[in-house]
C-alpha cells in the first residue's frame, strides 16, 4: 500500500517523511512567487506614497452628475433600509 501526501509528491513539505519522495520542487516555486509578489506590492507602495500611481492614464474619474446620482440612490436605499 502507498500513501503519499500532494505536498510530499510535490516537494512542498520543509521536513518529509521518511518514506515520501519529492517529484517536484513546489517550495522553492512558493519561495520565487512570494519574492514577486513582495516586490510588487513593494513597488506599489513606493509608487503611491510618491504620487507616481494614480496616474491620469490610469485614472476614471464619474462623468459629470453621476456623482450626485449615486448619492441619491444610496439615500434611498438606507431609507428604505430604516
Amino acid at each position: 500500500m502507498i500513501f503519499l501526501f500532494q505536498e510530499d509528491a510535490c516537494g512542498d513539505t520543509p521536513n518529509p517523511p521518511r518514506h515520501a519522495r519529492a517529484f517536484a520542487n513546489m517550495a522553492s516555486a512558493r519561495a520565487a512567487l512570494e519574492a514577486e509578489r513582495m516586490k510588487g506590492l513593494i513597488a506599489y507602495r513606493a509608487a503611491v506614497l510618491d504620487r507616481s500611481y494614480p496616474d491620469v492614464a490610469t485614472g476614471i474619474a464619474m462623468k459629470p452628475g453621476e456623482h450626485d446620482k449615486l448619492r441619491e440612490a444610496l439615500d434611498k436605499r438606507r431609507r428604505f433600509h430604516e
